[in-house]
């Protein structure tokens, strides 16, 4: 199922949903992806960038939804 991604090196992509004002963190442990799906104040940290945190809740675009 992810022979793409894992061809290719990529152990860690997120997903963000504006709708659901949530974001999955897909990581490749151990032979298959762990998703960990994030909401509100919870903070994420990337095994790819060093000393990085994101606070769900904060992206811009999830603060200026309208519908």
């Amino acid at each position: 199922m992810y022979s793409l991604e894992v061809s290719r090196g990529i152990t860690e992509y997120w997903i963000v949903d504006p709708e659901l004002k949530q974001i999955t963190v897909c990581k490749w442990v151990e032979g298959q992806y762990e998703d960990t799906v994030l909401k509100g104040a919870a903070t994420i940290a990337s095994d790819i960038v060093p000393d990085w945190e994101l606070i769900v809740s904060r992206p811009k675009s999830f603060a200026n939804t309208k519908k």
